[in-house]
């Protein structure tokens, strides 16, 4: 009979001289804290193994259990002699809390981040505040004589604890401390997990048994056979379908939620385990031990081999966001709603939502609105937790990385956003009577027709504006700044009542009217239909359009923000010696952010290179030039496209768009091309140099493109594993392997949370010779 080989851990990690209790994963994915009975908390790199910075020590008490709060910044750890801690992850500041008169076995936090309960072997449970460090519910007296397991709900209405007697689980009112239910068990509760939907609370007990009870009956509906010692953890995976087990038998498991079965054999371990922690995307289990090892395992190949990833699939949960808001957060909301000029909205805009992170757009394609969080960068239909339109509830968007408690900070410029939209949010330029052009901020402002509009034969009153502000230009200089395929740029100066502005003008110089011929008007009605979509984008990341002004060429020049530090190219070239590692990933995380709002709202750059990135004086990054090679290929025909990119920028082109054979259909920029683009901007931002900066001849750059040889990586100053091959995932051959948008803000964000949260001062080693690893 075949024997089933062992699965072997994906790597362990040694340091720690006594038992781990407890593990957490940080945001990311790539590092985590584990605490021991050594008295100390440390930072491990997943990668690595490698631990990050100093212990984390404090009173020379062994640690017995940790949680992570919600929005990353903050663990709480309980220790032997009765003392909790909350440890601020970036700066290394401690809050002791003292209440319990025994070892503290269980901390949890609360949705909102402003509590943690904790379970004790005094026998109580405790609620404390945060902010205040102090009790602020209890001591509950469980009549249990220990407690070893206590958890919230996921609505914050609920704690359940476990402990050791036969009223083995009871279920408290998180804000009164009432009894509100207590579940039978004929053994001590070592761990407890709450569904998300809180229908479901599942038990690991000293029996060695996983037990699932309903919440509405507290009946017992299932029991999970398997293990021989006792339930000393218990992980639920956010789907609800995959539960994880450690025990003192010395294996975790993998169970199917949806069949109540055990998944592939057990991980064996040479010590009794005290914690398995899933990681948040479900690939990786960590699991700490008696032993003072940590083990890392790949559980997605166990669920991939035995055809269960699905387990992994995260369906879209309507939960009421008034439950997750705090109570301060409630009442600062109903304050700010009350200023909100009702008036002021359309009956047609009901969908309208006022996201708390100050962002929203309208998709034209759905009508619904786009929100973006400014903590993740990630935009999305419906609206950000922190709140609700009463009108389209159902649509609610949950940002599972920005909890309510990282809005905190921003709600007090929701106030005055919401203030100023009011006050702004019907400033109407009619064209019959157009005044002189007012500020570039109120250029952004909607108008109900424009001059083009009217010779072209159209008008729209939700068009963005596009203000015809000739004869409001000056040039600064007789010569353009910058020349390129596109056409030229000049600095120019926008004169209005209150003063003058920098601005740069860009004049396309194509000359098409012997292609034009009686197709004139249908193609100009095309460049004012993107000029006009571009002046409808509006984010942070994105270069604005004040208008047009003619008198710069054959066809109208657009008006745009002057950039002070130049394009991406020329900005490295001056500063990229004095970058830190934080301000490259500051500017990537500004690129990223600004490709993942014109994706979301189905536009292609089509041209992301350095000089189309520009970097203002505050050193924000914005792109430029989207979608212009294809609003002039319809102009001047297919092959301008390819021309004009090949003047410079074909170092960081896709190969699929470079057509080299004639019989060929001319393949078109999409989604996937930019995202190729920007594996050679983030080498780019990087390492200083452009794409294949040693080939000098763009012939040759062409021909690596398209024979798929990617920049060498030798050439470049050294570039840490994970960062190259993130980059090459970004230059897969084959277009569908390569990263989402929503991977690039993903990957960037966890970068830059690391290395300016984490450990400031933290420099990743780096080699040459792998090409493989994972951010």
């Amino acid at each position: 009979m075949k024997k089933t080989s062992a699965r072997r851990p994906l790597r362990t990690i040694g340091g720690h001289t006594d038992a781990v209790p407890d593990v957490v994963h940080l945001p990311g994915g790539r590092h985590i804290i584990t605490c021991s009975l050594d008295s100390s908390l440390r930072v491990w790199d997943l990668e690595s193994g490698a631990q990050i910075g100093d212990d984390w020590r404090d009173g020379g008490v062994a640690v017995l259990a940790m949680a992570l709060s919600p929005n990353g910044k903050t663990v709480v750890a309980g220790s032997n002699d009765g003392t909790m801690r909350l440890w601020d992850i970036k700066t290394g500041v401690v809050t002791k809390l003292t209440g319990h008169t025994k070892s503290v076995w269980s901390v949890y936090w609360s949705a909102d981040g402003e509590r943690v309960a904790s379970g004790s072997n005094d026998g109580t449970v405790r609620v404390w505040g945060v902010s205040s460090g102090k009790t602020c519910l209890g001591p509950i007296k469980t009549g249990q004589k220990e407690v070893y397991a206590v958890v919230y709900s996921h609505d914050t209405s609920k704690i359940a604890s476990g402990g050791f007697n036969q009223d083995a689980i009871k279920i408290w009112d998180a804000n009164s401390g009432e009894l509100l239910s207590t579940v039978k068990h004929n053994t001590p509760v070592w761990s407890l997990a709450w569904t998300s939907d809180q229908k479901k609370l599942i038990s690991g007990s000293g029996d060695g048994f996983i037990r699932i009870f309903n919440t509405t009956t507290w009946q017992q509906t299932a029991v999970l056979e398997g293990h021989k010692g006792g339930i000393s953890s218990i992980s639920l995976f956010q789907s609800d379908r995959l539960l994880t087990s450690a025990s003192w038998d010395r294996t975790a498991r993998l169970w199917n939620l949806d069949t109540n079965l055990q998944i592939g054999p057990p991980l064996q371990h040479k010590a009794n385990l005290n914690r398995a922690a899933i990681s948040t995307d479900g690939k990786l289990l960590v699991t700490g031990c008696d032993d003072a090892i940590v083990y890392v395992w790949g559980i997605h190949t166990i669920l991939k081999d035995t055809g269960l990833e699905d387990l992994l699939c995260i369906p879209r949960v309507n939960t009421p966001t008034t439950t997750l808001l705090s109570s301060a957060m409630k009442k600062e909301l109903e304050a700010e709603e009350s200023l909100m000029d009702v008036d002021n909205v359309d009956e047609d805009d009901h969908l309208i939502t006022r996201c708390i992170c100050g962002q929203n757009e309208e998709d034209a394609d759905t009508g619904k609105f786009m929100v973006q969080c400014e903590i993740c960068y990630v935009w999305q239909h419906g609206m950000c937790m922190g709140y609700q339109h009463e009108a389209d509830l159902q649509d609610e968007y949950h940002c599972e990385k920005c909890k309510p408690e990282h809005h905190q900070e921003l709600l007090k410029r929701f106030a005055e956003k919401t203030r100023q939209s009011s006050e702004n949010s019907h400033h109407i330029v009619q064209a019959s009577r157009l005044s002189r052009p007012d500020s570039p901020t109120h250029l952004l402002r909607r108008t109900t027709m424009n001059s083009c509009d009217v010779a072209l034969g159209e008008s729209n009153a939700n068009d963005p504006i596009l203000q015809d502000l000739s004869g409001y230009i000056t040039k600064v200089e007789d010569y353009p700044v910058a020349r390129g395929g596109f056409g030229e740029i000049w600095k120019c100066l926008y004169h209005t009542d209150s003063g003058t502005t920098k601005v740069a003008v860009k004049a396309l110089l194509v000359y098409a009217t012997d292609q034009l011929e009686g197709t004139n008007e249908r193609k100009l009605k095309r460049i004012w239909r993107e000029l006009k979509t571009g002046a409808k984008l509006l984010h942070r990341n994105i270069l604005p359009v004040y208008g047009y002004t003619s008198g710069f060429g054959k066809f109208v020049a657009m008006v745009n923000p002057w950039a002070e530090k130049g394009n991406l190219t020329a900005f490295l070239e001056l500063e990229n010696g004095a970058l830190s590692t934080v301000r490259r990933f500051e500017i990537l995380r500004d690129i990223s952010a600004g490709l993942q709002y014109l994706h979301a709202n189905d536009v292609v750059h089509g041209d992301l290179t350095g000089p189309n990135v520009l970097i203002h004086a505050d050193g924000t990054a914005c792109l430029c030039d989207f979608g212009l090679s294809l609003v002039l290929s319809e102009v001047m025909g297919n092959s301008f496209s390819m021309t004009s990119t090949l003047r410079g920028n074909c170092r960081w082109m896709a190969p699929e768009l470079l057509n080299v054979h004639e019989n060929e259909p001319v393949t078109l920029p999409s989604k996937i091309s930019d995202i190729y683009s920007f594996g050679g901007i983030m080498l780019h931002v990087l390492t200083g140099q452009v794409p294949y900066y040693y080939l000098r001849n763009e012939a040759q750059v062409i021909t690596s493109i398209i024979s798929r040889v990617n920049p060498y990586r030798s050439r470049y100053s050294p570039v840490p594993d994970r960062y190259w091959y993130f980059i090459e995932q970004c230059w897969k051959t084959v277009m569908q392997d390569r990263p989402l948008t929503e991977q690039l803000i993903h990957v960037t964000n966890a970068e830059l949370y690391f290395l300016s949260v984490i450990d400031p001062h933290y420099t990743v080693p780096s080699t040459h010779t792998a090409t493989s690893g994972t951010l």
